[in-house]
């Protein structure tokens, strides 16, 4: 890469690295049959029918804007990544973040979780009508009234390919992607180290101990990890870790820190994951009324 000397020089890097990024997430294959199967069902809008299963393409049209959105986050993100590490070396810092890259990578990991639930959402809106401004269902509870539908007292038929089609959601690396995404909402920031993580990159959070069993682990702990000290050492260092009367703990959090590799690797094999999924559903559904009835021949 030439040398950078400027801010104007770098964005410029950068906007050439996102357009053929996002050059190359147009052209997969998956791309490519999302947009053809959103067609069909685009189509199919030439007027509205009184028909509540027509709902389910208000959630069309929604998990289509939210695939260009995460192909665009994707891009803007490896974009950033490869001007980062063309620039700054792993030697460089004895750590190694990035604001945009951190962003784009919540952007993407926030969108695909949240398209997993749209993708179930229209399958439930096609088999059973609900009302969207009150609590909806989330991914895992539609695909369970789905797969066993007379266990919930449903009478589903028809529904064996979109299921298959939405168990291509359920698996380790979404997992991960809800993982993620519920640290980002309910607990510590998240934190992505371009070149990996290491220890000196998070120190450990204080934490109280209230219950009688996590206070023998820790006492136990203490025990073994200072094995050959005098009895009334250890006790004093057991002593010295209670504030007020309360026994506190160090821990480093689990989670918190992810290698830029692994994490783009996980939003690229999801996002693949989402086009397939999104663009077979599409397809089933084009196939059925109102749909197929209303698509121009």
């Amino acid at each position: 890469m030439n040398k950078i000397h400027n801010k104007e020089d770098l964005f410029l890097k950068v906007k050439d690295a996102f357009g053929t990024e996002h050059k190359k997430l147009e052209n997969l294959k998956e791309s490519k049959k999302l947009f053809s199967s959103y067609k069909k069902l685009n189509d199919a809008c030439r007027d509205i029918p009184f028909d509540w299963q027509f709902n389910a393409i208000h959630w069309v049209f929604g998990i289509r804007k939210i695939c260009d959105e995460i192909a665009f986050s994707l891009s803007w993100m490896k974009a950033y990544a490869e001007v980062y590490k063309a620039i700054h070396p792993p030697e460089s810092a004895l750590s190694h973040t990035n604001f945009q890259i951190s962003y784009f990578a919540d952007n993407c990991i926030t969108r695909i979780d949240s398209c997993k639930d749209k993708i179930a959402l229209m399958i439930w809106s096609y088999y059973c009508p609900f009302d969207p401004r009150e609590n909806v269902l989330i991914y895992e509870h539609i695909r369970e009234r789905i797969a066993f539908p007379l266990k919930f007292g449903l009478n589903i038929k028809g529904v064996k390919k979109l299921l298959n089609y939405l168990d291509l959601l359920n698996n380790d690396a979404f997992d991960q992607i809800s993982r993620y995404r519920h640290m980002k909402i309910h607990r510590r920031e998240p934190r992505i180290e371009i070149y990996g993580p290491k220890t000196h990159h998070d120190w450990p959070y204080m934490v109280p101990l209230y219950k009688t069993k996590e206070k023998e682990k820790w006492h136990k702990k203490v025990d073994e990890k200072y094995p050959d000290m005098e009895k009334w050492d250890r006790e004093s260092i057991k002593k010295s870790c209670y504030i007020k009367g309360i026994l506190f703990d160090q821990e480093v959090l689990k989670e918190r820190l992810w290698a830029y590799n692994d994490i783009e690797n996980l939003i690229y094999e999801c996002f693949l994951a989402v086009l397939k999924s999104a663009s077979g559903c599409f397809h089933v559904l084009s196939l059925k009324k109102p749909f197929k009835k209303n698509r121009p021949m």
